[in-house]
């Protein structure tokens, strides 16, 4: 088994690596709970990186591996969902993307605000487009991103023809492609304050 990165995959995490230097240096010592970024989100949208996932010749690997590098950042950016579920969801659109479980839809979840788009999981993935009354922002919630509330949720939303296996592996290679580049960036601080 041959596990080396594709010359694809090498070009876009150099481009990536490129594009993310000047963030990856940001003072953590008045940024209050989270970092967030705008401007980087933008970059990445501009650039495509969270596009690759839909060209069937990069596919989910080369998407987890934008989303691991992403991690690693010590900005709090919403990317590993959109990479790697929205070519699943055939979600074209580059708006945020947050993910609830039809069981636990009280629980705070990680960038949703206004806009974005909400996958509700249940007996069948479905989704839709958040409006401000569906959002109450948590500002002081002790995590490491932004949070909210969904206040309500709308009766009609848009069903994907996927089914729940499919969605949660995808879901389940988002979050640990997210997990693998926290610990990366954790271990390295480590390193380097130990050194």
């Amino acid at each position: 088994m041959d596990l080396s990165l594709t010359p694809d995959q090498t070009a876009i995490l150099d481009a990536l690596d490129r594009l993310v230097h000047p963030f990856e240096t940001a003072s953590l010592h008045q940024t209050g709970l989270h970092l967030v970024e705008p401007s980087l989100d933008a970059a990445l949208q501009e650039g495509g990186f969270l596009d690759v996932g839909f060209d069937p010749d990069l596919g989910l690997v080369s998407a987890a591996l934008v989303a691991e590098r992403l991690a690693r950042l010590p900005q709090a950016s919403e990317t590993a969902l959109s990479a790697i579920l929205r070519p699943l969801l055939g979600i074209s659109d580059a708006a945020t993307l947050v993910v609830v479980e039809e069981k636990h839809l009280r629980r705070p979840l990680p960038f949703l605000k206004a806009g974005a788009t909400v996958v509700v999981v249940g007996d069948r993935v479905t989704s839709f487009i958040a409006d401000a009354d569906q959002v109450k922002p948590e500002p002081e919630a002790l995590y490491g991103y932004p949070v909210a509330h969904l206040t309500s949720l709308p009766t009609e939303r848009t069903a994907h023809d996927v089914t729940l296996e499919q969605f949660q592996t995808h879901w389940r290679v988002a979050l640990a492609a997210e997990m693998a580049g926290l610990l990366a960036a954790a271990l390295k601080s480590v390193c380097d304050h130990t050194s």
